[in-house]
């Protein structure tokens, strides 16, 4: 039988940590799925700026009885958050209407990589030459996709990367307040910041006509899916925040590769697009890499145990 004090070790938070972590990563490539179905019809930058307009107002009422005013004292992390999860959001989904999803997701995931460092970097976690050597090498498996995504898509190629390294600074921020604010508030706050932010940008870029920053009034469809995307993005990043509770970013990093397999099944389903083998090897160079960062903090978490 277990006791109370063996469920709160840290090795099983880190274990629970783990398994919400799973369960977000298996269902969140959904947001997709669902934008690039509205890709056609409406531009990436509405799309995103009414993902995060439906976020806040689901959780407005909840943050309202949590506590609203617990945030102020970190609403500079906040506004970045914000900044970084709406930018993230916008670069992903303008890629997602000229590019296949396998192309986008292989490019996309050198973003646990980028969380590696920086986490070595701003939360002091440990990195050796080993990890280093694996990031170098994950970036050289997206150079390997985004050369021939290059010559077909052009800057466009470029966007999952500026998503990456966008999500992977949010993903940062969100270890540095996890453990002070509530989950949450902390999803109402960017996604509020994420609101104003993009609005204003949405409406520099309708004025400027940039294609994928125009607005349009969405048909009821269209709303239907936009309204969904805000749902399971909301949802989904709070289970994210309840994992970063529990256990590293760096170790938890590794589990946003399960988005390949589901974003990719989806894509050949759906769009009918099977990944070129070019992109299939690159998209192994990633996760082998990736893989090998979890191994190395699985094996040095043994090591203090003992």
């Amino acid at each position: 039988m277990k006791t109370r004090s063996s469920i709160r070790s840290p090795e099983r938070q880190v274990e629970f940590g783990m398994m919400i972590m799973f369960g977000a990563m298996t269902f969140m490539p959904l947001i997709d799925i669902f934008a690039k179905l509205l890709g056609p019809t409406v531009s990436g930058g509405e799309i995103a700026w009414a993902r995060m307009v439906i976020q806040s107002l689901i959780l407005a009422p909840f943050v309202w009885w949590f506590g609203v005013f617990r945030g102020w004292k970190n609403m500079h992390i906040h506004a970045i958050r914000g900044t970084m999860i709406g930018a993230a959001t916008l670069f992903f989904f303008g890629a997602l209407k000229y590019m296949p999803l396998a192309d986008t997701y292989a490019i996309f995931f050198v973003e646990p990589m980028i969380l590696t460092f920086l986490s070595a970097v701003f939360l002091k976690e440990t990195i050796g030459w080993r990890r280093i050597t694996a990031i170098i090498i994950g970036f050289i498996g997206a150079l390997i996709v985004i050369r021939p995504s290059w010559e077909i898509f052009g800057w466009t190629s470029v966007f999952p990367l500026m998503a990456a390294l966008c999500f992977a600074t949010f993903l940062l921020f969100t270890k540095i307040i996890a453990n002070e604010e509530h989950p949450i508030t902390m999803q109402f706050f960017s996604g509020l910041w994420g609101t104003l932010i993009l609005g204003a940008a949405l409406y520099i870029g309708h004025s400027m006509e940039i294609e994928v920053m125009t607005f349009t009034w969405p048909t009821l469809y269209e709303l239907s899916l936009m309204v969904t995307i805000g749902l399971i993005g909301c949802f989904g990043h709070i289970l994210v925040i309840n994992a970063m509770k529990r256990a590293p970013a760096s170790v938890l990093a590794p589990f946003q590769y399960l988005e390949i397999v589901t974003g990719t099944t989806f894509g050949v389903i759906i769009f009918d697009e099977f990944p070129a083998a070019v992109t299939w090897l690159g998209i192994a160079i990633i996760i082998g890499s990736g893989l090998y960062i979890f191994y190395r903090e699985s094996a040095l978490a043994q090591l203090a145990e003992t």
